[in-house]
């Protein structure tokens, strides 16, 4: 699979990113009466602050900007919100009853259909997009794909 240029070393982004994320945390907890002391203590969102970016089952918006260069083009395409988890992996973000049905089916079964043309490499890239698959396992998935696309649009964006 092609590697996307990255203009930031990995180090810079995540040290960068871990700034930002301690920061939204300590804004949070003040809005909620919490000290940035406690803040810093919390590392689960045990303080339960209301709007906590690490609660259970918090996903928060991501700018495209704030996407590393080398997950652009995949996040680009076909406009699909991004949003970070609880963990902080960048993620499609998820459809709610498409993630429900993929928890009622094997993805297998999936698979076969789709090797026997049951429906589209399109449909089923948005299936994984609306299930919440990680920016890096879309990747890791669609490659040849993705690598087809960007030859196809001669490596302009989406």
């Amino acid at each position: 699979m092609k590697h996307y240029p990255q203009r930031e070393s990995a180090a810079g982004f995540f040290g960068r990113e871990e700034e930002m994320n301690v920061r939204a945390c300590v804004e949070c907890a003040e809005r909620n009466g919490h000290t940035a002391e406690e803040a810093e203590e919390c590392e689960d969102g045990s303080l339960a602050c209301t709007g906590c970016p690490w609660g259970p089952n918090r996903d928060t918006p991501v700018a495209l900007s704030d996407v590393p260069l080398g997950f652009r083009f995949t996040a680009e395409l076909g406009g699909h919100p991004i949003v970070r988890d609880a963990d902080g992996t960048l993620r499609f973000k998820a459809n709610p009853l498409v993630r429900w049905l993929c928890d009622q089916i094997d993805l297998n079964k999936m698979w076969l259909a789709f090797g026997q043309g049951a429906f589209s490499e399109t449909a089923f890239m948005q299936f994984y997009r609306d299930i919440g698959y990680s920016l890096g396992g879309f990747e890791e998935v669609w490659g040849e794909t993705l690598d087809k696309i960007e030859a196809m649009l001669g490596g302009k964006k989406p």
